[in-house]
């Protein structure tokens, strides 16, 4: 692998909770929310991870954070191990609100990452502040404000401007437009995709909507489950999905074997056999070989590749 962020082969394993293996009598109490993936990101695009909830996509973020421990394989940055004490990975939350200090003035919480990494100190503390906050589309009067103050476009801002402050090579933002109105997703969207031109970033952007994956990303990653089912370049895997999967979120799986589908039980990573295909229970298109093992990637196309049987194995 060759990008500036590499995941290679990582697992992230889960325990059950207590509830759940009160109920397994005896079968595995642990499952891999991140199963074996293998992804390269490189040097300024913005890459979609996209899936539904419980399909790994924020785990695998977190993951490269150090927010979760990696059972196998490894995450990392040009090539030595991520690390998130350096400043150089930052993360934007869902919910700005929750994870911005309701005692603090959005200048103070924009100080301390200043402070801390060293990029200002008490002399140019406001300058860097301001310019943060200019960056983002917000004006100085913002500075004194509470989050509470803030409508919800105006604290993801603010939530950019901290994650800036500490100059990440890489921003990770986790559905960072899903709680804020159509308009105000649409400026955030075009506000992420000038911060990486300007400010020379690359971005990993989680979220379960393809469409807004579609206007920001330049390529897209399909995640189910904790696997990895489908990726390549925005505009191949949207006109043309591979994946069953990839087909269902777009709405173009056939509807009479959606509806045969549909009527299926979803994946269940503790009690189904974890070598079979996690969309096995789901798909229509269901062969022998998808209950043996895991298909592995097949290219497609230029760049774009999928995890299923139903096309030639052939290199990626």
């Amino acid at each position: 692998m060759s990008g500036l962020l590499d995941f290679d082969d990582v697992v992230v394993t889960f325990a059950a909770s207590a509830g759940m293996m009160s109920r397994l009598r005896g079968r595995t109490t642990s499952f891999n929310a991140v199963d074996h993936v293998s992804l390269s990101v490189a040097r300024g695009e913005i890459l979609g991870i996209v899936g539904e909830s419980g399909s790994g996509k924020t785990t695998i973020c977190k993951a490269a954070l150090g927010l979760h421990s990696v059972a196998g394989g490894a995450v990392t940055l040009d090539g030595k191990p991520a690390r998130l004490s350096d400043g150089t990975l930052q993360m934007v939350f869902q919910d700005p609100l929750s994870s911005l200090n309701p005692r603090q003035t959005i200048a103070e919480a924009i100080a301390i990452p200043l402070r801390l990494h060293g990029h200002a100190g008490r002399g140019n503390m406001a300058e860097a502040i301001d310019a943060l906050l200019k960056d983002v589309g917000l004006g100085a009067q913002f500075r004194n404000r509470f989050p509470h103050e803030l409508s919800g476009g105006q604290l993801q801002r603010a939530a950019i401007a901290r994650a800036l402050a500490t100059n990440p090579r890489v921003l990770f933002a986790d559905e960072a437009v899903s709680k804020l109105d159509v308009s105000v997703r649409a400026q955030i969207l075009n506000l992420l995709k000038r911060l990486r031109d300007s400010h020379d970033l690359t971005i990993v952007f989680v979220t379960h909507d393809l469409h807004v994956a579609r206007f920001l990303c330049d390529r897209i990653a399909i995640m189910y489950f904790g696997k990895l089912l489908e990726f390549g370049p925005t505009r191949a895997v949207y006109a043309d999905p591979k994946h069953p999967y990839t087909q269902e979120l777009l709405g173009t799986l056939d509807h009479e074997r959606k509806s045969v589908a549909s009527t299926r039980d979803v994946f269940n990573p503790l009690t189904d056999d974890r070598r079979a295909c996690r969309y096995l229970n789901r798909c229509p298109h269901a062969m022998a070989a998808c209950a043996e093992r895991h298909p592995d990637f097949r290219g497609t196309g230029p760049g774009h590749a999928t995890a299923c049987y139903l096309y030639e194995e052939a290199e990626t």
